[in-house]
């Protein structure tokens, strides 16, 4: 088992914080916070330390990275060729929760892009990724710091569960503002296509470029273009299904004979029995949360996660993609 920094304070802990960015420099892996959630990164450029990050998570190497950069000026470094739209997208939307696939610098390793020709790439906006990315003057490849499969962690604590004697040095900043994995697009043509659905949503999208055509389209089958859409994502060691809100009385009841947790707004009806309920102010609420209870849920052996379902709008889309992964779009 491998011996890892952890680092509680950037500010407290400042030595080790920088020990942690040597690390990084050397061809170590490292956990850090994004607003999305936590990262395992390597630096971009070292094939030797981004295969690290394959064997860390037991992750497949046909699931393509993303691609960290500190500003939009190391796109050269990245990528062959950025056109308007994703010039656009990234001054509207970066430093954010926004990834653009482009096509790919000879530079980058193909196992970053698990052998495709194109780059996920990202600017991210929490202040510890940023001094990160600025100290280390390189692109940081980086995927969610969990297990393949198992939800992206969103507080150093569910980053240390997840990845301690696995990494270098894993590095706290608070909850994860957003909670869910960025968008990911695809420019094509004089269009957009969202690959993953994330907290920037196809309306905002829309009313940022003004008249682009925006789609869905999760990419699949053999050709994956974006992390996120092929394997099994998200899912706590609990069952989870998904649940109209007037439907979670009689699920509670006719699943009385398990450990129950349950996920609902706080204006749905009341929900009643000895069992564990988090009730969620708003989507964004909901998103922020959502792998926060997973893990509290696995951690008090809860073996039943019933979540309300929202509609398939603005966030909303982006937390029924995760739901939907979860439970393998099981309802009740």
């Amino acid at each position: 088992m491998r011996k890892t920094l952890l680092v509680y304070d950037i500010e407290k802990e400042r030595e080790k914080f920088l020990k942690s960015v040597e690390i990084l420099k050397n061809g170590g892996i490292v956990v850090f916070p994004t607003e999305t959630v936590y990262g395992l990164g390597a630096n971009a450029f070292n094939e030797s330390a981004v295969n690290r990050i394959f064997q860390a998570k037991g992750r497949p190497s046909d699931n393509p990275l993303i691609v960290h950069i500190y500003s939009q000026e190391f796109l050269p470094l990245v990528v062959k060729e950025v056109n308007l739209l994703a010039i656009k997208l990234f001054e509207i939307f970066s430093p954010g929760p926004l990834t653009v696939v482009l096509p790919k610098a000879e530079k980058i390793p193909s196992v970053v892009t698990a052998g495709l020709e194109t780059v996920a790439v990202r600017i991210p906006s929490h202040p510890v990724a940023r001094e990160i990315l600025k100290l280390c003057n390189f692109p940081v490849a980086a995927p969610s710091a969990n297990k393949s499969g198992r939800p992206s962690p969103t507080t150093f604590e569910m980053a240390v569960r997840e990845m301690n004697g696995r990494v270098d040095a894993i590095i706290n900043g608070g909850m994860c503002e957003i909670g869910l994995e960025s968008t990911v697009v695809k420019i094509e043509g004089d269009r957009v296509r969202i690959l993953r659905p994330g907290f920037i949503s196809k309306e905002m999208i829309e009313d940022a470029l003004g008249g682009i055509e925006v789609v869905f389209s999760e990419s699949g089958g053999e050709k994956v273009e974006s992390p996120g859409v092929k394997y099994t994502h998200y899912k706590p060691k609990a069952k989870v299904v998904m649940c109209e809100p007037f439907r979670i009385e009689s699920s509670i009841i006719k699943n009385s004979d398990k450990k129950i947790g349950v996920i609902v707004f706080k204006s749905s009806p009341l929900v009643k029995g000895d069992i564990k309920i988090v009730r969620v102010s708003s989507l964004e609420d909901y998103a922020k949360s959502l792998y926060k209870i997973f893990y509290e849920c696995d951690r008090e052996n809860v073996k039943l996660i019933i979540a309300e379902k929202v509609e398939e709008k603005g966030l909303g889309k982006a937390i029924m993609n995760r739901l939907k992964k979860a439970s393998g779009g099981e309802e009740v």
